[in-house]
């Protein structure tokens, strides 16, 4: 067993999980102002953000390669690299970039976008303002940054979350972020609709599935509970319960539901532009 397939011990457990909250509330911008994924990434680690700012948005242009992505690369640098301008790459450095572009391609779900190129990723969604895309690069940002304090850990380093100024984050007791729950589109119009029971849940939905394309759908617990999965690298488990959570299906996205008790709960199926052939 190796520095990078060993299990993290509780200690360096609990610096990944301050790193991934003090990242996700960077970026969603909520209880303090929103930063860019590039800059979210270097104030995570302490790092100096200025450099950062060229990350945003692709290199300004979207054209280039998602920010968080390569902020994560650059935090990697600049703490493992070598501070000598002639020196070659340290072994560190080259072990963590490794582990990290592995690791990048099996935690992020880029759903359908075939690149890492930001207006690839971005495009996916009606409008960069929209608040399913901001959902979606939050969580993208977050598991950058959980990824980066993982390969700093294994590479020997030492990494010291601090607080972020006039915020009350405890990084000597994380607290659980996300995940998000996908934001249906304003002009997604109901065009089907199927109740189900314990008893007559199909069994497909209760293993992993997707809606076809331009197909999004809206789970309405009516009675009970239930449990809605969104099975790729940047999902999560949500508790649906009437009138406090709707599960809501993005097209081609991998989910499932779990029983949780009786339960009664509506499929709404809905679309934007056309009807497509198949929903499920």
């Amino acid at each position: 067993m190796t520095a990078w397939d060993r299990p993290l011990n509780q200690e360096e457990r609990r610096i990944v999980a301050a790193a991934r909250e003090k990242a996700w509330t960077l970026y969603e911008g909520v209880r303090t102002p929103h930063r860019s994924c590039g800059i979210a990434l270097a104030e995570t680690f302490s790092l100096p953000s200025r450099p950062y700012q060229s990350l945003r948005r692709g290199g300004l242009t979207g054209k280039g390669t998602c920010g968080a992505a390569m902020g994560g690369r650059l935090v990697l640098g600049e703490v493992l690299g070598d501070p000598e301008p002639t020196g070659a790459a340290t072994a560190r450095l080259l072990a963590a970039m490794l582990y990290f572009d592995a690791e990048l391609e099996k935690r992020v779900d880029r759903m359908r976008s075939e690149s890492w190129v930001c207006d690839d990723l971005t495009g996916q969604f009606p409008s960069f303002a929209s608040p399913e895309r901001a959902s979606f690069c939050t969580r993208l940002a977050t598991e950058v940054a959980t990824l980066t304090a993982e390969c700093l850990l294994r590479a020997g380093e030492m990494v010291d979350v601090k607080p972020i100024q006039g915020l009350d984050l405890d990084p000597d007791a994380p607290r659980p972020v996300g995940p998000s729950m996908p934001v249906l589109p304003r002009q997604a119009r109901v065009y089907r609709e199927v109740r189900f029971t314990e008893h007559t849940i199909p069994a497909g939905l209760l293993r992993a599935h997707n809606t076809k394309k331009g197909v999004w759908a809206r789970i309405v617990v009516e009675e009970g509970h239930l449990r809605y999965r969104i099975r790729d690298g940047l999902g999560g488990e949500f508790l649906l319960e009437p009138g406090h959570l709707i599960g809501i299906v993005p097209p081609e996205v991998i989910h499932e539901v779990a029983l949780d008790g009786p339960v009664v709960f509506v499929v709404q199926f809905c679309r934007i532009d056309t009807p497509p052939e198949d929903e499920d």
